[in-house]
């Protein structure tokens, strides 16, 4: 399960962090760990694909509040113009 997901802009890359929990999560990092790990190609692509979706919506919603951010700060020209 999916707990969190946090993506973070730096130097023109994203950068995506996730916590991964559930009741298996110890004995699956520990199966891969020493390599007798085994999948299910078509749950792992599906899980995949989801997890991107996840990642590109959190891009999306960091970069429209960041859009929003500049907006606020930027002074309103009309009202500059106006009380001058």
């Amino acid at each position: 399960e999916l707990k969190a997901l946090t993506v973070t802009n730096g130097q023109g890359k994203h950068l995506a962090t996730f916590l991964i929990a559930g009741a298996a999560v110890g004995t699956a990092s520990e199966e891969y760990r020493q390599g007798r790990a085994t999948v299910n190609v078509a749950m792992l692509k599906f899980t995949l694909n989801k997890l991107k979706d996840a990642m590109f919506a959190k891009i999306r919603e960091n970069e429209r509040r960041e859009h929003q951010n500049q907006n606020e700060e930027k002074p309103c020209s009309a009202y500059h113009e106006q009380s001058a």
